[in-house]
């Protein structure tokens, strides 16, 4: 009877503790304790023999000081039955008041015991030695010669592995990313240096068609659904008998578009709360997929399908005995059909809700997730026509990035050295009312013009007319690594488990 009443009372106990940990806020741990409670009866004698007790201090009455401390915040729980002297009303609402606000430790004669912990579950993750051993080296194998040098006489290298190793977690400047609107790089770089850096060469892009933009000045100033369907509705043979989809596509796509979210905005949906799957059915398949639809050999893959490139970068030097990793997840990733190698130009997030353009979502897959993804495409392009300085630099992949009804474009390139660039576009916002159906102009523009970049990157690395040299050496010699290599992204630092040690009191 004894030992039940005793049983009882450290289930009370366990339940007063397990409140203050609900007041905390660490929910988990309560669950953990709960779950604990209906194991003690089978655990008191091991706790026994671990504290050295008496078997007769056992069956002595519980007092209000016994306490029942959890030895594990882990997946399994187990709990310890340690007699703590009793204090004073002051003294012990004292204690709790700091231990609410205050995490130091107590004196060094209070016991000591262990929690495995896991550290940041979620990430962002520090940078470990292993990992700042690999971004020397990679470092090391840069040619100054080759680097990027600003009218200042700084190197764009050089600098971002400066800044890199003042970085307690991973940047793009671990990759050789330079973002100029990223505000790391901001307050390490000048104006004149970022502004230098923006007004580097890009690729060259053909202008939208006079057509496509004659279309769309159609639709300019319009302010309800009635003008809309009007213009759609007047007599085109462009469109009827005359239709061709290789020269008339992209003008049918402006016309479908239009009419499709005018649709959307009449029935109200865009005004209310939707989940992802939703904006990605009736808006960006819409303005997306239908836009890139006539890029012969190329498809817009989506739920969540993972780059290629990426997984390209992760495994390269994957031995047998390893399993193989996957590549970052996307949205929706445009990529080459086939049952070859599929080389990837864009990769897309969405969000379910727009907050601004700090939010936490927005901020991760735009300045690292998406960067990175980017760079991988843009590698494996580069790879592809052999390094060549001058194709190189008319090669891009494009990412866009959805939050809600915002949108928003990213380009990266390679003007220079070793570094890959990123050049973002405005915010752009899809109208949800009838009198700014003329903002969705801009968008679909948007839309056009990344598909002409993609076209041109596609036609740099198709291969090129075969010569007689090339039929003389095939099949014998495999391509020689070109020095000039722009490195790989740097490895995402990894989860890991930190044993740390908690006082818990005298005993």
């Amino acid at each position: 009877m004894k030992s039940t009443k005793r049983i009882i009372n450290q289930i009370n106990m366990v339940q007063d503790e397990a409140s203050d940990v609900l007041v905390l806020g660490k929910r988990d741990n309560l669950r953990q304790l709960r779950s604990g409670m209906f194991e003690i009866g089978d655990k008191i004698e091991g706790d026994v023999r671990r504290f050295g007790l008496e078997k007769n201090e056992l069956e002595q009455p519980c007092t209000p000081e016994d306490k029942i401390i959890p030895t594990s915040y882990g997946n399994e729980s187990s709990t310890s039955v340690i007699n703590i002297p009793s204090r004073s009303i002051e003294d012990k609402s004292k204690s709790e008041e700091e231990s609410e606000f205050d995490e130091s430790e107590s004196d060094e004669s209070d016991v000591m015991y262990d929690i495995d912990k896991k550290e940041r579950k979620s990430g962002p993750f520090k940078l470990s030695d292993g990992d700042r051993t690999e971004i020397e080296s990679v470092y090391a194998k840069l040619k100054k010669d080759v680097m990027w040098r600003l009218s200042s006489r700084r190197f764009v290298e050089e600098e971002l592995y400066s800044l890199g190793k003042k970085l307690e977690f991973e940047h793009t400047a671990h990759s050789f990313i330079i973002d100029t609107d990223d505000e790391i790089i901001k307050q390490h770089f000048t104006e004149l240096e970022l502004e230098e850096i923006d007004n580097a060469s890009v690729p060259e892009v053909p202008d939208l068609a006079q057509d496509i933009i004659e279309y769309l000045n159609k639709f300019i100033n319009i302010d309800s659904a009635k003008k809309v369907r009007s213009i759609i509705s007047e007599q085109d043979d462009r469109f009827n008998i005359n239709y061709d989809s290789s020269i008339h596509h992209d003008l049918d796509y402006i016309r479908f578009a239009l009419y499709a979210l005018t649709r959307e905005i009449e029935n109200g949906g865009l005004v209310h709360p939707n989940l992802e799957s939703w904006y990605n059915c009736h808006i960006w398949n819409t303005i997306v997929d239908q836009g890139f639809a006539d890029i012969k050999g190329t498809l817009v893959v989506r739920g969540e399908s993972t780059c290629i490139a990426t997984a390209t970068r992760k495994n390269r030097k994957r031995v047998v005995t390893q399993r193989r990793k996957m590549g970052r997840r996307g949205d929706w990733i445009l990529r080459l059909t086939g049952n070859g190698d599929r080389d990837e130009y864009g990769i897309g997030e969405v969000g379910k809700c727009w907050l601004d353009r700090f939010g936490t979502k927005f901020l991760g897959e735009t300045s690292l997730k998406q960067p990175k993804a980017l760079k991988d495409m843009l590698v494996k392009l580069m790879k592809r026509i052999n390094w060549d300085k001058e194709l190189c630099s008319k090669v891009q992949t494009v990412g866009i990035t959805h939050s809600g009804l915002m949108m928003t474009v990213m380009h990266m390139d390679n003007p220079h050295g070793y570094v890959c660039r990123i050049r973002r576009g405005e915010f752009l916002e899809v109208p949800d009312k009838e009198e700014n159906l003329s903002a969705l102009l801009v968008i679909l523009a948007a839309i056009l013009n990344i598909k002409i970049a993609v076209r041109e990157t596609i036609k740099v690395v198709q291969p090129k007319m075969q010569s007689e040299s090339i039929f003389k050496q095939a099949g014998r010699l495999k391509r020689p690594r070109n020095s000039d290599e722009i490195p790989a992204c740097f490895t995402t630092p990894k989860k890991f488990k930190e044993i740390t040690s908690r006082k818990v009191g005298k005993y």
